[in-house]
């Protein structure tokens, strides 16, 4: 929400600026922020996705979802016909499996940094996040 600019102010009388970028990929798309270390939130989760829900996805690290009680095999008792996506950068198992997929670590692991910035320069982070992006 705040990666910019550009932003654009004000847009539905919350007295916020929102990026643009932002406004582009989340278009029509509705959200709702929540913090997961309080357990409050926890219970929001946990209600949203055994009472409401018929797909959770998920991008945290391998394990994170189950110690925070919300993996597929606990929710499922609750909402069996729940569709559970986890999502990784380095997929379920190997070397990397524990390891964050972060659009920078990802695009310096596959090349793309070493061709921006300066010629003579170290690499460079791209000015748009293309791996979030694109896959």
């Amino acid at each position: 929400r705040k990666w910019g600019p550009p932003f654009v102010g004000d847009t539905d009388n919350s007295n916020r600026k929102l990026s643009t970028y932002f406004l582009s990929i989340n278009r029509n798309k509705k959200s709702v922020a929540i913090d997961i270390k309080r357990k409050a939130g926890l219970e929001i989760c946990r209600k949203l996705s055994t009472e409401w829900a018929d797909v959770v996805v998920e991008n945290f690290k391998r394990g994170t979802m189950e110690k925070l009680g919300l993996g597929y095999d606990e929710l499922a008792k609750q909402n069996p016909g729940i569709v559970y996506c986890s999502i990784s950068g380095f997929g379920p198992d190997g070397p990397l499996a524990q390891q964050p997929g972060y659009d920078v670590i990802c695009s310096g692991m596959y090349g793309l940094m070493s061709i921006t910035g300066d010629e003579d320069g170290p690499p460079a982070k791209v000015g748009v996040a293309s791996t979030d992006i694109l896959t």
